[in-house]
């Protein structure tokens, strides 16, 4: 696969970002694009579907990171869900852990936004 698709949609007052391909210094605009404009809108809630993804650059990796913190200033947060095993090396290598969430699946994710911490 060439590039990067991304797609976006609503569930339970979450914005579920779902990316296809492979995000890089090229590809990550597009992935940006789709986050900015779902915080633009009032939308602070997003999980981002990786599931399609068989690589992120340290490009890709900043740009979550980035939206984390827009999107905690306004009561929100960026969740990652669904990473390949080659994804979540590298997530865990760069102790990512730490700074952003992540879940099996978009489904854990949209409901973790309903659990108080």
């Amino acid at each position: 696969m060439k590039g990067i698709e991304v797609t976006s949609a609503e569930k339970d007052g979450v914005i579920i970002i779902s990316v296809k391909g492979y995000i890089d210094t090229t590809t990550a605009i597009e992935a940006e694009k789709e986050l900015e404009g779902a915080a633009k809108s009032g939308k602070y809630k997003i999980v981002v579907d990786l599931s399609g993804v068989d690589y992120i650059s340290s490009a890709g990796w900043g740009i979550f990171v980035g939206m984390k913190k827009i999107l905690k200033k306004n009561r929100g947060d960026i969740k990652l869900a669904g990473m390949k095993q080659e994804v979540v090396k590298v997530y865990e290598v760069l102790d990512f852990t730490h700074v952003i969430e992540c879940f099996r699946d978009a489904h854990g994710a949209i409901e973790s936004f309903g659990k108080k911490k």
